[in-house]
């Protein structure tokens, strides 16, 4: 029970703040209606609020206006006229009209009105009189005399006039006096056979005084209904999220429809607006279309896009895109294309029409209908724009992405977001990724372990490598050894050193593949280095038929290195060129500044027909001439092209027919001293 009446209360608040706001609107407009007025019939509002009809300015307006009818009665143009208007009073006006000229009188009294003690004595049942003698007037209400003045100078005054802004009459300062005029009102205008403008007053200020009392209640009702409401505010605040909870529900078509169906018969009533049912109808309809506004603006700001989604117009695409998921993306995008682009058509239709309707037959609901087309269409186009934007911009984050993997980043995922249509592209992409980087991983594992086992061997056969070599050098020492005997020890000592070397290169290599090797980066003159090595060679190549043409900057060409790393690298390039260059051939290495890199160029002339592969033949264990079984390991290009790496540089291998060349390029240090 307890539950039952929390709920009646919740619903008694509710209706309150609808009955409170719906009157303080009326209120509003009551007061705005009020501020309007001219100063005129503001006064007219305030005299109604007095008791006693004679008192007000509309009275007394009326019985200037009939003084006037009076005296007009004696003129031969405007007598019928203004004896009309007196005789439409019937018996609610007296008046008695004396000409001393022409001996005539104007009245409807059995008798003249008689002065006593300068004061006329009214029939019984009258009880207001205007009376003027020729030279003033007077006046008697309710034993009280009536104020008069004359004219102020400048002013012209027809006669009697009465002035609103000072609430009393005036009247000309020398009038004829040939006139002597007497009006009495009845003391209860009744209705007469003519339109009585007294009686019509008095109808008027009944009307003037319920109407008065009506807003008065309704401005006390809005406010006492408004005090309920707000103390009932939070019960006020949870109905009104359960109706829009509610409303959210229905689809945005429906919305709009009992809109217009409202709207409609507002329209409609409009047209018959003089019947006082139909006139309360009409506001409540009015009411009816306000409060369905303001919810449906709650729905608005409680939902925001979910107002809009949850519309038929707008979930046909989402279930197109359900339908067709797993069809080609180029068919998917083509048949919401042109969703979109009929739909808008048929709008734009419609607005235009709609335009041409309004403009020919104007109504409220006409242009609702028109507004609401409107902003579809508007909503429509921009909805499509932001999916086409939408749309290039997942595109553009997929093709970064892909650019991403190109250039070898196989970790980064993809941003998380909403790909819409190309949401199955991205999972796609996404697989693709991670099914690359597993297969990378797995590569690199390979990788280390073939070199983890490379070095583990190298490290093994130092060992017993080392004492072959010492022993090799004691029997080499032994003088009494046999001259057949010392030829063998000679080429197990040539063996010997050579597998050294090939243990030595390949643990290079692994640890250089590794990335364990440990650099020593520091600026370095590449010319100067080069020149250097050059000189250590000198005894070689001054010992060959070969020609060296070495060729560096006039500027100084800084790089970024490891000195020791370098030296190996150059050294066993010369060395390369000594042995493998036709002899009596020129030897070319050329050092070269650039403003981000600097360059050496190594070019000789082969003294083998090179018929190999320009990028296989930097892998390991690979020999340019395929005919060389005793020297050479294969690993010295692998080792510095390994080693120009490490440097952030790079090697680089060109065959021309018997032109051999080799280019490395050397990152430059941030700030380059000339």
């Amino acid at each position: 029970m307890a539950i039952k009446l929390k709920d009646f209360r919740k619903i008694l608040s509710w209706i309150a703040f609808i009955l409170g706001v719906t009157l303080t609107f009326v209120s509003l407009t009551i007061i705005f209606d009020y501020i309007s007025l001219s100063s005129q019939d503001r006064e007219q509002v305030r005299s109604a609020i007095k008791s006693d009809l004679k008192e007000k300015s509309a009275f007394k307006d009326t019985m200037a206006s009939l003084s006037i009818y009076l005296m007009e009665s004696n003129d031969s143009v405007l007598r019928e006229e203004s004896l009309i208007m007196l005789n439409n009073e019937g018996d609610n006006l007296l008046y008695y009209m004396y000409n001393s000229d022409l001996a005539t009188t104007t009245t409807n009294m059995d008798k003249p009105p008689v002065l006593v003690n300068s004061v006329v004595s009214l029939p019984e049942g009258y009880d207001y009189y205007i009376y003027y003698n020729g030279h003033t007037y007077s006046g008697l209400y309710k034993n009280d005399l009536i104020e008069f003045r004359t004219d102020i100078e400048g002013r012209y005054i027809p006669n009697l006039k009465y002035s609103y802004e000072e609430d009393t009459y005036y009247y000309k300062a020398y009038l004829d006096t040939r006139y002597n005029m007497f009006l009495a009102v009845k003391e209860n205008p009744t209705e007469q056979e003519g339109q009585s403008m007294l009686y019509g007053l008095k109808q008027e200020d009944n009307l003037l005084k319920h109407d008065l009392v009506k807003k008065t209640l309704i401005i006390a009702a809005s406010i006492s209904l408004l005090g309920l409401a707000f103390l009932g505010r939070k019960d006020v605040i949870r109905v009104n999220k359960k109706i829009v909870a509610k409303i959210s529900l229905v689809k945005l078509e429906y919305k709009l429809i009992l809109l217009m169906m409202v709207v409609l018969v507002y329209d409609l009533l409009s047209i018959v607006y003089s019947v006082a049912f139909v006139q309360v109808l009409h506001q409540i309809m009015l009411s009816l279309a306000c409060w369905w506004l303001f919810y449906l603006v709650l729905n608005i700001i409680s939902s925001k896009k979910g107002f809009i989604s949850n519309s038929y117009a707008i979930g046909i695409p989402e279930k197109l895109g359900q339908r067709l998921k797993g069809k080609p993306l180029p068919k998917m995008m083509q048949y919401k294309l042109i969703y979109y682009v009929c739909l808008n058509l048929l709008l734009a239709l419609a607005t235009v029409l709609l335009f041409f309707l309004v403009y020919s037959f104007p109504s409220i609901s006409l242009g609702l209908l028109f507004l609401i087309s409107i902003t579809a269409t508007v909503y429509l186009v921009t909805m499509s724009v932001r999916e086409s934007n939408h749309f290039v911009d997942n595109l553009c984050v997929l093709d970064n992405h892909l650019a991403r993997i190109k250039e070898g980043d196989y970790k980064t995922q993809l941003e998380s977001q909403d790909y819409k249509t190309l949401h199955q592209l991205a999972d796609d992409l996404g697989h693709i990724q991670d099914g690359m980087s597993h297969t990378l991983d797995s590569m690199l594992k390979s990788e280390r372990t073939k070199v983890e086992l490379i070095t583990n061997v190298s490290h093994d056969l130092k060992t017993p490598l080392t004492s072959i070599i010492s022993y090799v050098d004691l029997l080499l020492k032994e003088e009494d050894l046999p001259d057949h005997a010392r030829d063998y020890v000679k080429v197990l000592q040539k063996k010997s050193d050579r597998l050294k070397l090939l243990i030595q290169d390949v643990f290079d290599l692994s640890k250089a593949a590794s990335g364990e090797m440990k650099l020593n980066i520091k600026t370095l003159d590449l010319g100067r280095l080069i020149n250097q090595i050059i000189a250590d060679t000198n005894d070689s190549i001054a010992a060959s038929s070969l020609d060296y043409k070495v060729s560096t900057p006039v500027s100084t060409a800084y790089i970024e290195g490891d000195s020791d790393k370098l030296y190996r690298v150059f050294m066993n390039l010369i060395q390369n060129t000594l042995k493998f260059s036709q002899d009596n051939t020129r030897v070319y290495i050329d050092v070269l500044n650039f403003s981000d890199y600097g360059l050496v160029e190594f070019k000789n002339i082969s003294n083998y027909e090179m018929n190999f592969n320009e990028k296989n033949i930097l892998d390991r264990f690979v020999k340019g001439d395929i005919s060389r079984s005793t020297e050479g390991s294969g690993l010295g290009l692998a080792i510095a092209k390994s080693f120009i790496e490490l440097l952030d540089g790079d090697l680089e291998i060109k065959v021309d027919g018997d032109l051999f060349k080799v280019l490395i390029k050397l990152p430059k240090p941030p700030f380059t001293t000339e």
